[in-house]
């Protein structure tokens, strides 16, 4: 058809195709994305063209609107930008004479200078009115005004800002101490959490001058997938969609600074360590060297089992293969023997990330060793088993959706920026769901709970499940929040202790009980078919319990027990205030209300600087960050950090 069209202009046109089911287009419809485009207007006959499409403007207005378009040498203007910059002169019009209490309404104040300044430059028509869409534009571009810091959310609005809660809280954390700042100042604040905003037709260039290449086609998928607004996409954001997109290749002299375009910033020595490992160009390996290699990444194949790789590898003329389809067929081969000393190596390059827990578990899974080697088919099952199996980070709304989850496409995008996915684009079940205990906003049909808690790894007798369920707030449309599940999911998890025997366990605790309390715990205790009790739930119950005696000198040893550690000036009190009886026994219901007496209710870490500020302390942000640094606070299950104030 004898159309050329830039990587910027092929990107922007496949993400606004629609696509049938076989992955056709209509002929009809493309030609008009591609006329929108890629068109342009003369300029001579702009108002003409205006007309057509129903804007009719006053001789200012159209002057205004030509002030401000990018005329080429040829006196045309491209029709995208056109559409563009006409929306400044749609919707209704204002009064000029209202202007500063229209814009404080919108949460920015106009001193009458500034006031003065504007209207001398808006196109105002002869009935003194303007369109309010172009007042917006001068607002966001001249940025006059002040704001007010605690009403931010009508500025953001006015100025076209859509902020991610996180977002949205460092702005505040930036700006805290101030009660108003000039917008100008706000805007900045915006953009240093933000970055800059990129058109999306440049996207392809400022990832070349960054030192990033994709072909066209992984420039078509990163722009499908990016949270554009208006046309546009802010810096953060793009590079959080590269990290995870699929292929794209880097500047081999460009690596220290794309890394710190994506806020990585390291030191020269592990700079020059990661570009050291890195393979360039793909990092094609030679299959004549194929014996050492491996002997480097501590794999012992025999010389038939090695000419069986040979054999599914995609060797290129030069005897050459990618590093990364290398160790992909290492993995689908399952043959050979991994030296155990070299494993965190050989799971490196396999592209594999563990934490160091989970290597020690991994590595307590493995048979003996023999002469230090374990076979490979072993180790990739032990592995499965440790962090569950593969999958793929396409798939991952897929798999919310069987567990019963559901999450709005905010927290969903916020999820998958926080997995840690391999070279091959996956993840291990383990550490989604230990993602998902984390998710603030998902939530749960109350009666798919059980199917929810299974998926979690948690299987509950009918007695158990009606007792996780019996306190969760539901909401009208039968809904739980998730934050709520996984906050009780500890009670459910860890060890079970034997019901029937409960008396002697809470005694080696050092609690003791009379019959009727026993009994009477028992009653309230969700046991299953065997007669059994998560010990979290008992531990649980216990700080409620109203029952029970303590040997006031084993007092800090039970408190551990039961999971709780005081200080010692905090013991100290707790041990003054208790009275004993003739056996130096105090009352265990006695205890656990002087210990929350003495270290308070626990609060969410997140939530501090909000409940500090309703008890009227105010914290700079650097003595608040100083502050949540010198908390002691604790690791619960649902991945929120909790602190006693």
């Amino acid at each position: 058809m004898g159309l050329r069209l830039t990587e910027e202009e092929f990107a922007e046109l496949s993400g606004q195709l629609q696509v049938d089911a076989n992955g056709n287009v209509d002929l009809p419809n493309l030609m008009e994305a591609v006329k929108a485009i890629t068109g342009k207007v003369d300029i001579k006959n702009l108002e003409t063209v205006l007309g057509n499409m129903g804007i009719k403007l006053t001789d200012k207005e159209l002057e205004d609107l030509k002030q401000n378009l990018p005329v080429s040498v040829g006196n045309k203007v491209a029709l995208k930008t056109l559409k563009d910059e006409v929306k400044a002169f749609t919707g209704e019009k204002i009064d000029s004479s209202d202007l500063q209490n229209i814009l404080k309404d919108m949460g920015i104040e106009l001193t009458d200078m500034e006031h003065k300044h504007l209207l001398k430059t808006l196109p105002i028509d002869a009935h003194e009115k303007v369109f309010q869409n172009r007042l917006l534009k001068d607002v966001r571009y001249n940025k006059r005004g002040k704001v007010d810091v605690n009403n931010l959310d009508p500025v953001l609005e006015a100025m076209e800002v859509k902020l991610t809660e996180q977002e949205l809280s460092l702005i505040k954390d930036l700006l805290s101490g101030y009660k108003k700042v000039d917008l100008k100042n706000l805007m900045d604040k915006v953009e240093a959490v933000t970055g800059e905003e990129v058109d999306i037709n440049d996207i392809g260039t400022v990832l070349r001058n960054m030192g990033i290449e994709l072909t066209d086609k992984e420039l078509s998928q990163l722009v499908k997938n990016l949270p554009v607004d208006n046309g546009k996409v802010y810096q953060r954001r793009l590079l959080d969609g590269i990290k995870f997109l699929k292929g794209g290749k880097i500047d081999s002299n460009k690596v220290d600074a794309v890394l710190g375009n994506m806020g990585m910033d390291l030191t020269e020595k592990e700079l020059k360590d990661i570009t050291q490992n890195l393979p360039v160009d793909g990092g094609n390996v030679d299959a004549n060297k194929l014996e050492s290699i491996l002997e480097n990444l501590g794999i012992e194949l025999t010389p038939n089992e090695r000419l069986n790789l040979v054999k599914t590898l995609p060797l290129n003329a030069d005897g050459k293969v990618y590093q990364k389809r290398l160790m992909k067929g290492i993995k689908s081969l399952k043959q050979g023997s991994v030296d155990v000393n070299k494993l965190d190596t050989l799971l490196e390059n396999m592209g594999i990330s563990i934490k160091e827990k989970e290597f020690m578990d991994l590595i307590e899974r493995l048979p003996d060793a023999d002469k230090g080697k374990i076979k490979l088919n072993t180790l990739i099952e032990e592995l499965s088993t440790a962090l569950g199996e593969q999958i793929d980070i396409s798939d991952v709304y897929d798999v919310l959706k069987d567990m019963k989850v559901e999450v709005t496409d905010k927290e969903y995008f916020n999820l998958v920026k926080t997995l840690p996915v391999d070279a091959e684009g996956k993840v291990y079940q383990k550490r989604l769901l230990d993602g998902v205990k984390t998710l603030k906003r998902g939530k749960v049909d109350i009666n798919n709970l059980d199917t929810f808690l299974e998926n979690m790894g948690i299987k509950l007798s009918h007695k158990e499940l009606e007792d996780f369920s019996q306190t969760l707030p539901v909401d009208v449309d039968g809904k739980v929040d998730l934050e709520n599940v996984t906050l009780k999911m500890k009670d459910f998890t860890g060890e079970k202790i034997d019901a029937t025997n409960l008396k002697n366990i809470l005694g080696d605790m050092g609690i003791e009980v009379n019959d009727k309390e026993c009994l009477d715990l028992q009653k309230s205790l969700p046991v299953d078919d065997d007669q059994k009790v998560f010990r979290n739930r008992l531990l649980s119950t216990l700080k409620s319990f109203k029952g029970g005696k303590i040997d006031v000198n084993n007092l800090n040893t039970v408190l551990g027990n039961m999971g709780i550690k005081l200080k010692n000036k905090e013991l100290k009190s707790v041990i003054q205030n208790q009275p004993m009886d003739a056996d130096g026994n105090v009352s265990l219901k006695k205890v656990m209300s002087d210990v929350t007496a003495v270290t308070g209710e626990k609060v969410n870490v997140k939530d501090l600087k909000n409940i500090l500020e309703d008890i009227g302390i105010e914290f700079t942000p650097k003595e608040y960050l100083e502050l949540v640094k010198n908390l002691q606070v604790d690791d619960s299950l649902e991945g929120k950090n909790q602190s006693y104030l």
